[in-house]
């Protein structure tokens, strides 16, 4: 007997005594594969989203400060005064 036929008499015994029949039980298997790989993906998503969104932020506050750094600059030591 090869491995094959040992493999589908095992098989079909299971499909037999479960409520489930081993092509169903693989589509499952399939099913929550492809759904634990999508919430892996939104994750990856969210914390590009979280970096780039931090990143830009930091960016506008430190340009922020330039801003009012320049500002309190001009405004102490007069713009253009002789």
């Amino acid at each position: 007997m090869e491995a094959a036929e040992l493999k589908e008499i095992i098989h079909s015994v299971l499909d037999e005594r479960d409520s489930l029949d081993h092509e169903t039980h693989a589509d499952h298997h399939r099913f929550i594969s492809e759904m634990v790989e999508s919430a892996r993906r939104r994750r990856e998503l969210r914390e590009a989203v979280k970096k780039q969104v931090l990143g830009w932020g930091a960016i506008v506050f430190v340009t922020s400060l330039g801003a009012a750094a320049y500002q309190w600059a001009t405004h102490v030591f007069g713009k253009g005064s002789s």
